[in-house]
């Protein structure tokens, strides 16, 4: 009886309404009480992980365009700085705990996996294989952005051709634990309500909140102005610099090309932000994933003024 009670517990850990009983299962395994400042640092640890497999992201990314490792070091700093002091990170990291913040930390992780898997010769590591199975299972009960995500790194898999074993494993791995997760989704809410039932609340909740919805573009880009401000100014100011500087624009454009495979992973689950409007506007951690496309596109540019100021950009 404790055996399948143990195996129970287990099989509910990967249902999405369960991602909410994570906090308490911490303060359980540390003897913690459940209280506002424990919820607190809990979410604040899920912050500072991410920062982490940020500032590992952004050196891995920078790398790609740029062999100096102090050059990598102040991208870095740039990228986790990004992320850390925005709006959108300190409130969706802070007080306020959804199962949704952890998504950041599996897409992250996803990331840096996938990056490490693309420059392996022969697909023969067979941990991180597992990893990144794990980590693509996982990142979609906690949100639905993880099927979209899952869904561009096979594109981006597609786009660098199938022809290598390493690729085809990759693509394996992404379409199976898609499977899988949409398997352990749909299956408990098959058994409790039946087919017809849950068929008609998925698509009653998804044209309620989609593009379709009545709701004003308006507060959704209000909603992106409250949450990053600043940021979109100083992104959009770097981006117009670039572009202007006769000097300049060649080597942004350059970069830009290098990193086209990373601007679209940061990109497109954005989009889902738009598809489903309505529950942008009112969830605001959905809005967290611009983010990573905002620090990218800083790193870039400053990447890209600094070739050419040096100096100037190392006193600034």
């Amino acid at each position: 009886m404790q055996l399948f009670l143990i195996k129970k517990e287990i099989i509910l850990y990967f249902f999405s309404s369960t991602w909410f009983y994570r906090p308490l299962s911490v303060f359980s395994l540390f003897g913690l009480n459940t209280t506002i400042i424990n919820l607190m640092y809990f979410n604040l640890l899920i912050h500072f992980i991410c920062s982490i497999l940020v500032a590992i992201l952004c050196f891995l990314i920078i790398s790609k365009i740029t062999n100096n490792k102090r050059l990598c070091l102040y991208k870095v700093i740039i990228g986790v700085t990004v992320y850390i002091f925005n709006l959108e990170s300190l409130f969706s990291h802070g007080v306020i705990y959804w199962s949704q913040s952890l998504f950041q930390v599996f897409w992250i992780s996803q990331l840096i996996v996938f990056y490490y898997l693309l420059k392996l010769k022969r697909g023969n590591n067979v941990y991180m294989y597992l990893l990144f199975f794990f980590l693509s299972f996982c990142a979609l009960p906690t949100e639905w952005t993880g099927y979209l995500s899952n869904f561009v790194f096979l594109i981006s898999l597609f786009f660098l051709g199938f022809k290598s074993e390493n690729n085809l494993k990759l693509g394996f791995i992404i379409i199976s634990s898609t499977l899988l997760a949409v398997a352990s989704f749909l299956i408990p809410f098959w058994i409790a309500i039946g087919p017809k039932e849950l068929i008609n609340t998925l698509e009653s909740r998804f044209f309620a909140r989609n593009i379709a919805n009545s709701i004003d573009w308006r507060y959704l880009f209000e909603g992106y102005w409250e949450s990053f401000g600043p940021y979109l100014v100083l992104t959009g100011l770097i981006v117009l610099f670039c572009l202007l500087n006769k000097n300049i624009r060649p080597i942004f454009i350059c970069n830009f090309k290098k990193l086209k495979l990373w601007f679209s992973l940061f990109l497109f689950p954005v989009f889902k932000s738009m598809i489903m409007k309505q529950h942008a506007i009112i969830y605001s951690f959905d809005r967290l994933k611009l983010a990573l496309l905002i620090m990218l596109i800083i790193l870039v540019g400053v990447a890209s003024v600094k070739s050419i100021y040096i100096k100037k950009m190392n006193i600034f």
